[in-house]
């Protein structure tokens, strides 16, 4: 199973970054069919969105196409920020109707 959760986050990945996000929906709806708890899906998600969107920047900004002015303000005020948000905890019965829609 662990293998197979593996592939299809590289998938979410690979298919987001393509066009250039960093996959944070893919990877709850992923953790969501394998029945994971919101708090992992919380966490991991935030830490792959994270880990993807800083790949992207460092590329972007080592071929000389991104600028740190034009990253910095996202990144200090979005990461603290989605960390708060995280510890926001609905009981299952809000949580997962209220992520079917914003899935949807």
């Amino acid at each position: 199973m662990t293998a197979v959760l593996s592939l299809c986050f590289c998938v979410v990945a690979a298919l987001f970054a393509s066009v250039g996000q960093a996959g944070a929906p893919g990877y709850v709806a992923v953790m969501g069919l394998f029945g994971y708890e919101p708090v992992t899906i919380k966490a991991v998600a935030l830490a792959l969105t994270t880990l993807v969107a800083a790949i992207g920047v460092v590329g972007f900004q080592r071929a000389g196409l991104l600028k740190t002015r034009d990253w910095l303000p996202f990144a200090v005020l979005g990461l603290p920020l989605s960390v708060a948000g995280g510890l926001v905890n609905l009981p299952p019965a809000i949580y997962r109707p209220v992520m079917t829609v914003v899935l949807l």
